[in-house]
């Protein structure tokens, strides 16, 4: 049973949902939460997915000094942020957050939980011409996005499909197949080229981001 709403600054905030408008939910960061890294990671980029600031508490010693425990995963997330976070700083929550069978929770609602590579997360630029799909894991040789299928989404002014690499302000090209099943994306290499927490997909788009919804007769047979 999911819990119940609950309502910050006038605004209902459900469990796996995006809300409007931008909403503050926090966590913390100790040994007794029990949390890594990829866990807070994972919590952090759902969050923002669903319109959400996420505040980390801390718990320092007497002396001021950060625990070793905390300390790392901070810095965890720093050198996550400091590669990928174009997806994730000046974003805007797109028409859906995601897919993927994770309940990821977090915050005052629930405990967090780390995703899969089938959690899909996503954001888009304040001027709504890239679409950002952060996967919680590497799917392999291709990675599908199915909220992307042609049965959903016309994808005809897609100008490129980039991997952010793992030097901020790099990126791999890729090609992307469109199906009613998703986009399909054909990956560099079965393993990952480099070790992140989640990937991101930097989506550009030559005008807007296509609306989320069943493409008209016309605009299938265009795409």
């Amino acid at each position: 049973m999911m819990p119940p709403a609950l309502t910050l600054a006038g605004v209902a905030v459900e469990p796996g949902r995006a809300a409007t408008p931008y909403w503050l939910t926090s966590d913390r960061v100790s040994a007794a939460s029990g949390y890594d890294t990829r866990t807070m990671l994972h919590s952090l980029i759902d969050q923002v997915s669903k319109g959400s600031n996420l505040l980390l508490n801390i718990v320092p010693m007497a002396d001021g000094t950060i625990p070793c425990d905390q300390r790392s995963i901070l810095l965890g997330m720093q050198d996550w942020l400091g590669r990928f976070g174009e997806a994730i700083q000046a974003t805007r929550v797109w028409s859906t957050y995601g897919e993927g069978p994770t309940q990821m929770g977090g915050g005052l609602l629930a405990a967090p939980r780390a995703g899969t590579p089938q959690d899909i997360r996503f954001t888009r630029t304040q001027d709504n011409t890239v679409l950002y799909a952060t996967t919680l894991g590497w799917q392999g040789g291709t990675t599908t996005i199915t909220t992307l299928g042609a049965n959903r989404i016309n994808l005809g002014n897609l100008a490129s499909v980039q991997l952010l690499d793992s030097t901020a302000g790099r990126y791999v090209n890729l090609t992307g197949h469109h199906q009613d099943g998703g986009l399909h994306i054909t990956m560099p290499s079965l393993n990952p080229p480099f070790i992140a927490l989640a990937y991101v997909f930097k989506l550009t788009f030559t005008g807007q981001i296509p609306v989320l919804g069943a493409p008209t007769a016309a605009e299938r047979t265009t795409r």
